[in-house]
């Protein structure tokens, strides 16, 4: 099926469902795998979306930031936190 007869297969399709959740699950769906072209991606982060090399020295610039300004917890102060899970 050429490329032009899916997409109208498709809209056909979409246009009879009525589900908000199921349109939102498709709507991840799609977008995630359109994302997925993107040249600039280098990863994903946890939560699945793009992550390029300029927003992931944006994130190490504010962690290391962070870290200086003593924002962060030790590793002796998590296992104590952890011992009342």
């Amino acid at each position: 099926m050429a490329a032009q007869t899916l997409k109208k297969l498709l809209h056909q399709l979409i246009d009879k469902i009525n589900d908000e959740d199921l349109l939102k699950a498709y709507l991840r769906v799609i977008k995630s795998s359109v994302d997925e072209v993107n040249e600039d991606a280098i990863g994903y982060t946890t939560k699945g979306k793009i992550l390029t090399k300029q927003g992931l020295k944006e994130k190490v610039k504010s962690a290391s930031k962070r870290v200086k300004q003593g924002d962060y917890i030790s590793h002796n102060d998590v296992v104590k936190e952890s011992k009342t899970w």
